[in-house]
């Protein structure tokens, strides 16, 4: 009986570590930018890009890429519609789309709720 008791018992817990390990999410995946793949970077302030709030100014970083990483960005997002990505600046995620369709310009748009949040991206990328 303790044979019987002890093998459900195993069996159970096996079977539970296994549930968990398949409910473990995937990784997002991810595109990096780097100092060097930066042609340009700039915030504009925005006002009425949220259409439930059509006075709220938010900020934008607009980062215009160099021509073999535009090129990459292009494959990334091509391969990865309907995805959730991480977009991250050096190790740093600064933002986590759903890509919609394949962009085909070499330019990212990131936008924020605060000037600090997007001047502090602004600054990572002019950084040499």
């Amino acid at each position: 009986m303790k044979t019987t008791t002890l093998s459900l018992i195993l069996v159970l817990l096996a079977s539970a570590c296994a549930s968990k390990a398949q409910d473990v999410p995937t990784a997002k995946p991810q595109f990096v930018i780097m100092v060097g793949d930066v042609v340009s970077s700039s915030v504009e302030t925005v006002t009425g890009h949220t259409p439930a709030s059509p006075t709220r100014e938010e900020y934008m970083v607009h980062i215009e890429l160099s021509a073999a990483k535009g090129a990459e960005f292009r494959q990334f997002t091509k391969d990865h519609v309907s995805q959730k990505v991480q977009i991250l600046v050096g190790a740093k995620v600064v933002q986590e789309p759903v890509i919609v369709s394949e962009i085909v310009s070499p330019k990212i748009d990131l936008l924020y709720s605060t000037p600090t949040e997007a001047q502090s991206i602004a600054d990572l990328l002019s950084k040499k």
